[in-house]
């Protein structure tokens, strides 16, 4: 009986690595920033479980594959992403519209998880996604609050259909309607899209904007402001984990997390040149490839019809409730402060 459960749980995380390598490099092929390795990888693994049904289900490798891969990546990516000399780079006017944006997208979420009476691990993986960096802080919070594949994939494809919409409808419309300038659109972007993929979709061909700043500034910038959004887990993961276990609590998530974004600090500091180029492309490669992983053993562990059903509505509308509450404090707050 040992031998049989230990052959399943191997069969679960070769099926499971199969499909994140897979989702991983059909990203790379693509080669298109809006195309995010941990969405597809989810996406290809629901579609898997459509298609094989109940063969897959509760397989325990697709636990102990997101039970793995998770903290690991945490790891790599608190390495490479959380770089607190990100906010010395940015004015304080940014930094002050870009905290309210951020307690926008938080205070609308929960508020209308509360009201629409939303499982809480959905409700706060939402807020995460929403306000931070997509799939990233999900899949960061998911580990801290201990979600099941359910949640994380209502969360996840609730929060990408909002930025999917803001990315190619609301943020275009509002640029051309306001006339903006450029380097306004790049705190505009970074401040309100989930995903970092759809930043660099956003900024990358504007011909309508009025130039202030080069290109190559206009992308610098929006990606800065979008990656000063990171050091809000450091507030979220422990608050959430708190609430949903009803007491204070460090999550390990959270000392994974900053223990390796200290290291990457010091790192960029007196080693910049060798770190920069040489690690930080493998440790995002490593994160990205473990995270895929993960989420295809999440998306073949998930029901789609949990998606379908009433708290997959309600996902979508907390998620665009709170873009469209981020987007009009966004604006409120750019006029008083200018």
């Amino acid at each position: 009986m040992v031998k049989f459960t230990k052959i399943v749980s191997a069969s679960g995380i070769i099926v499971s690595s199969a499909i994140g390598l897979s989702g991983y490099f059909i990203c790379q092929f693509l080669n298109y920033p809006g195309v995010d390795p941990l969405l597809v990888s989810l996406c290809l693994g629901i579609f898997a479980r459509m298609f094989l049904k109940n063969t897959v289900a509760h397989n325990q490798g697709f636990n102990i594959a997101v039970r793995f891969f998770i903290p690991v990546g945490i790891c790599l990516y608190g390495l490479r992403n959380l770089n607190f000399a990100t906010v010395t780079r940015l004015d304080a006017k940014i930094v002050f519209l870009l905290i309210i944006v951020l307690c926008a997208y938080f205070i609308t979420v929960l508020i209308a998880g509360k009201l629409l009476r939303q499982k809480e691990s959905i409700t706060y993986l939402t807020a995460s996604g929403s306000a931070i960096c997509g799939a990233s802080a999900i899949t960061i919070t998911s580990s801290a609050i201990d979600a099941n594949p359910d949640d994380i994939s209502i969360s996840m494809i609730s929060v990408t259909i909002a930025g999917l919409f803001a990315t190619f409808i609301l943020i275009p419309f509002f640029a051309a309607i306001f006339n903006m300038q450029n380097d306004v659109y790049a705190v505009f972007t970074g401040s309100i899209l989930q995903f970092t993929g759809f930043v660099k979709s956003a900024v990358t061909d504007i011909p309508f904007l009025r130039k202030r700043i080069s290109q190559e500034d206009m992308i610098s910038l929006a990606l800065t402001v979008k990656t000063t959004r990171y050091l809000a887990l450091l507030i979220s993961v422990p608050l959430f984990a708190s609430l949903i276990r009803r007491r204070i609590v460090i999550p390990q998530t959270l000392i994974i997390f900053l223990s390796a974004g200290l290291i990457g600090y010091f790192l960029s500091i007196y080693a910049g040149p060798f770190y920069g180029c040489r690690i930080l492309p493998l440790v995002k490669s490593a994160y990205s490839v473990l995270w895929s992983i993960a989420m295809a053993a999440v998306g073949l562990d998930t029901d789609i019809r949990r998606f379908l059903s009433n708290n997959g509505t309600i996902g979508l509308i907390m998620a665009f409730a709170g873009l469209s509450t981020a987007i009009g404090v966004f604006f409120i707050g750019f006029c008083l402060i200018n």
